[in-house]
């Protein structure tokens, strides 16, 4: 079943709950009787499908095996060029001294994401997540974190690593609520593109929900174009 569907050991280990996903993002009946079967067998809890938009075939077998969607999945990517405006707000590498009020601000900052919208998962669970995702990324020495501060006090933050010698990837980017709409967002972005730019990316890629519509707005401000959706779905047996 490999090549149709996974066992998420992670995602499983984390959540306490069962969890695999299906591999390919187009369904047909046989794969999805196969899968289904597969889960059962597993005794999956929760199957994660991230469902190809172009498809409806794919959406109706979804929908009629009882899937919820629970996020538009949107992947943004811009082109690397040095003509990057500096920041006028105090951007900065991270420093140990900042993971506190940054775990905070993470634990608060993602109430858009699949995870948020699938009352399986509880708010303070889904808070851990992210909490626990920023600080595996202040602590990997192949990472970049970029902090905005006001008062000498952290307010958001952006994590950036390479997903390959020359594509660049945006992890997380949060900005706490006492801050929004101060262009902190904009300017963590834009500290982001100037360190893969001087790294030598190509290109720089983000992924973020359709119903947030604030970060889609500053990705595009700064460059950033949409170039795919997807359909996430759950579905819980």
């Amino acid at each position: 079943m490999s090549e149709l569907c996974r066992q998420l050991e992670w995602d499983s280990h984390f959540f306490g709950r069962r969890i695999a996903r299906i591999e390919n993002d187009r369904l047909t009946t046989q794969s999805l009787d196969d899968v289904l079967a597969w889960c059962r067998e597993q005794g999956t809890e929760c199957l994660y499908f991230l469902c190809s938009p172009e498809d409806d075939s794919s959406v109706a077998l979804a929908e009629s095996a009882n899937f919820h969607l629970v996020d538009v999945r949107v992947e943004l990517n811009w082109k690397a060029q040095p003509s990057i405006t500096p920041s006028a707000n105090a951007i900065r590498e991270f420093q140990e001294a900042d993971l506190a009020r940054l775990q905070l601000i993470a634990s608060q900052a993602y109430a858009n994401t699949r995870f948020s919208y699938d009352d399986h998962f509880s708010p303070e669970r889904v808070a851990e997540l992210y909490k626990e995702w920023l600080t595996g990324s202040c602590r990997n020495a192949l990472h970049k974190v970029f902090v905005a501060e006001n008062q000498n006090a952290p307010v958001g933050f952006i994590t950036c690593q390479f997903d390959n010698s020359d594509v660049g990837c945006i992890g997380l980017l949060g900005v706490g609520n006492e801050a929004q709409g101060k262009g902190y967002g904009q300017q963590l972005v834009q500290a982001a593109q100037q360190f893969f730019n001087l790294a030598g990316a190509r290109e720089v890629r983000v992924v973020t929900q359709g119903r947030n519509i604030a970060a889609q707005r500053i990705y595009q401000s700064c460059g950033f174009r949409t170039y795919k959706i997807g359909l996430w779905y759950h579905k819980w047996f």
